[in-house]
């Protein structure tokens, strides 16, 4: 019955007739929005808020501003984000993700912490949107599944994929969007370090042992994902294993007294932000506030990347 409701309002049913092109357009716009509303019902009755979301995202595109459209807007919204949610990318191989929900920190590192550098400078960053964040690091079997090539020097499924740039990670996940619907992205840094604390405050969420392939626990080699200890979001390697690419612009931070809301890097530059701690450095690098930088079109056997999805 709702569909119905807003169908007939997006196509003016029951109103004085519009006159010419605008009729025609309405009618247009009704006969394409029909199927939308079926299938965003359809997932709201599932209780599948993200496929709802998605939907309702492409619906707002086609008849923007309509405040019947509102109503199942409505009726999303009330619905709870799942915890965890797969992408399918075929042939067995999958893409899982952790929720992060909206929260303050602080970001960076205090001065008397070993091996702190003087970009780290801490501020107050509050989040304010739910996002996904990948649950390990981008593997070898993900890329080529997405891909179709194998750029790592360490070869393994199950391993990091790695020798991947910033220009290669973001047609990466460009292609990823278009071919599963999904909207995916690099994290911008503040969210790779609130997903990477896991509400912890100190230099990292767990003994180094624990939660890291570093320096000399290393062994000079990429491992593979998951093999060590996660935060409490449920993230596995956010230190150590490989370096991540974020989608940020590299910059001193934008720090103020109230704190910052949302940021996402410089305006412009030179250098794309690489979050470290891998395989190959030293504890110094594996800490959550340890920032990098590096060309887009740089590569590194050690640098690789994790995927965030919006909801």
């Amino acid at each position: 019955m709702l569909v119905t409701l807003i169908v007939c309002a997006l196509a003016g049913c029951g109103g004085s007739a519009a006159a010419g092109d605008g009729e025609g357009e309405a009618s247009k716009a009704a006969a394409e929005a029909a199927p939308l509303l079926d299938q965003i019902e359809a997932a709201i009755e599932k209780r599948d808020k993200l496929e709802a979301a998605r939907l309702l995202r492409e619906l707002e595109a086609r008849v923007p501003g309509d405040a019947k459209v509102g109503a199942l807007r409505e009726k999303a919204d009330a619905l709870a984000w799942p915890e965890r949610t797969k992408i399918d990318l075929g042939s067995g191989v999958t893409m899982e993700f952790a929720l992060i929900k909206p929260g303050e920190f602080v970001m960076g590192s205090p001065e008397g912490e070993v091996g702190r550098t003087y970009v780290e400078t801490q501020h107050k960053v509050k989040l304010t949107k739910h996002y996904y964040m990948g649950v390990t690091e981008l593997t070898q079997a993900q890329w080529k599944a997405v891909m179709g090539t194998a750029p790592s020097f360490f070869e393994g499924d199950t391993l990091p994929v790695e020798r991947v740039s910033w220009n290669d990670a973001v047609a990466f996940c460009k292609k990823l969007s278009e071919t599963t619907g999904a909207t995916t992205r690099l994290p911008t840094e503040a969210e790779w370090e609130y997903a990477c604390r896991g509400g912890t405050s100190g230099a990292r969420y767990g003994p180094l042992d624990e939660v890291a392939w570093c320096g000399e626990k290393g062994r000079l080699t990429a491992h593979r994902v998951g093999g060590k200890k996660a935060n409490a979001y449920g993230l596995h390697d956010m230190l150590g294993n490989v370096e991540e690419w974020c989608s940020d612009w590299y910059g001193p931070y934008a720090v103020n007294d109230t704190g910052v809301q949302d940021p996402t890097g410089a305006g412009t530059g030179r250098w794309r932000v690489l979050r470290r701690g891998a395989w190959w450095g030293d504890a110094h690098d594996c800490r959550a506030a340890f920032r990098a930088s590096f060309e887009p079109s740089f590569y590194l056997l050690s640098i690789g990347f994790r995927v965030a999805r919006a909801p």
